[in-house]
């Protein structure tokens, strides 16, 4: 009768053997046997969900702080578009942020409060909708809707509806707005945003 051992010391499992005598018997002899190992694996597979239970507990831990992440840059991008003097920008974006204007020309963010106090002068701006908010552990991007009512160099303007999209850097455990760009006005129709986000 051959004898065969079965070593599964690589997995934590206690090492068994068994006979086997005919092939008639063989089903029932791998079944019972099967059964002993699968018995001595329990210990293990017990072990290993215990050692998920931390990093579940850590997940749970960062709902509640990406929520509050959420809720934070929700108010940053509603001041940000409310922001008549670009004070509040130049306060909370990063040293080397850069904002794209519509023509596609950049400037540091830092400077918005002289160009609104220079060639733009702000009458109204609001915040429609914040259409996209992608928030990571450090990183977030979004994509809002806003209006604004100025003049550019004397002439007045009307914008009733506009695109501003945004990346925004934790750093230090403080928000900063790192980049964003403005779209040209696209008029009080907003329909184009029905079904892309």
């Amino acid at each position: 009768m051959p004898r065969v051992l079965v070593a599964l010391a690589s997995v934590g499992l206690r090492a068994s053997s068994f006979t086997l005598a005919t092939q008639r018997r063989q089903p029932n002899a791998f079944r019972r046997n099967m059964g002993a190992l699968q018995s001595t694996a329990a210990p293990s597979v017990r072990h290993m969900r215990s050692l998920r239970t931390p990093s579940t507990r850590r997940r749970r831990d960062r709902v509640p702080s990406q929520a509050a992440d959420e809720q934070e840059l929700k108010g940053m991008i509603k001041s940000m578009a409310e922001d008549k003097t670009g004070e509040w920008i130049a306060a909370n974006c990063l040293p080397d942020a850069l904002f794209i204007r519509p023509s596609g020309n950049p400037f540091k963010a830092a400077e918005f409060v002289t160009f609104f106090g220079g060639d733009v002068e702000i009458t109204e701006k609001a915040l429609l909708k914040i259409q996209k908010l992608d928030v990571g552990a450090d990183m977030a991007y979004a994509t809002a809707s806003e209006s604004a009512k100025f003049t550019y160099k004397g002439t007045p303007n009307d914008d009733p509806s506009f695109t501003v999209s945004t990346v925004w850097k934790k750093v230090g455990g403080a928000w900063k707005l790192a980049h964003g760009h403005r779209s040209t006005a696209t008029g009080n129709d907003m329909s184009s945003w029905d079904g892309c986000v």
